[in-house]
């Protein structure tokens, strides 16, 4: 077997990657000069904020995560009161809160939404997680994620 067909392992679908999620379909390749001869064009590389080191082919990232954006960090609490004295503290903060009773979380079934506009870095929300928790896990409740709307960049 040539070293151009040793450098791709191809599964199939529905195995398991070792962090527990599935894929349909991976080509992990030891060599970037094999993958270029084997589909015919180079790689995009690419060392994103928040995100790490990545190569791909033929397309980029169409988040730019060097853009700030307003970020949605949920916090589920088990009452009205306890959503409200998180409100009430992230208010005064300056930043715009939303509650709701969604029952997402049976036990806890009240989102608190914090809106921060930020960078997308991993420290920094890792920072602002540990911040909710803070006052979220002394009330009973505890984080249950963030998300945002990615932000365009050139796609060629």
């Amino acid at each position: 077997m040539s070293d151009y067909a040793r450098s791709f392992e191809i599964s199939p679908a529905g195995i398991s990657w070792p962090a527990g999620d599935y894929f349909n379909l991976a080509m992990i390749a030891t060599s970037g000069a094999a993958i270029a001869q084997r589909v015919g064009t180079g790689l995009h590389v690419g060392d994103e904020l928040g995100l790490g080191r990545w190569q791909a082919i033929g397309l980029r990232l169409r988040d730019d995560l060097s853009t700030p954006r307003d970020i949605d960090f949920t916090v589920v609490m088990p009452g009205h009161g306890e959503a409200a004295q998180i409100q009430a503290h992230f208010l005064s903060a300056g930043f715009v809160v939303n509650v709701e009773k969604s029952c997402a979380v049976p036990e806890l079934p009240w989102d608190v939404v914090v809106v921060k506009h930020m960078f997308p870095h991993h420290a920094e929300i890792t920072a602002f997680e540990d911040a909710l928790a803070a006052i979220a896990v002394p009330l009973g409740g505890r984080n249950d994620g963030w998300g945002c709307f990615g932000q365009s960049q050139i796609s060629h």
